[in-house]
């Protein structure tokens, strides 16, 4: 479905800041994880270093959840 410049613009400046939150997310995981190897004196084992798994990407972007009622 066709939508307007502006919502085209707000969704992309939407999914900008969700990407920009995920990374400060990762950012803040690995700067926590380096903080806590340095206390502990060395590396975490494997099963404690993996990151977490980024959420499911959805393929609804905003405009259409509200044109999609």
């Amino acid at each position: 479905m066709l939508a307007s410049t502006f919502e085209l613009l707000a969704d992309a400046r939407e999914q900008a800041g969700a990407v920009n939150a995920y990374i400060g997310a990762l950012e803040g995981y690995w700067r926590a994880e380096a903080d806590l190897e340095e206390a502990l004196g060395g590396p975490l084992g494997p099963a404690m270093a993996a990151p977490p798994a980024p959420a499911a990407p959805t393929t609804q972007h905003s405009h259409d959840k509200e044109h999609a009622q």
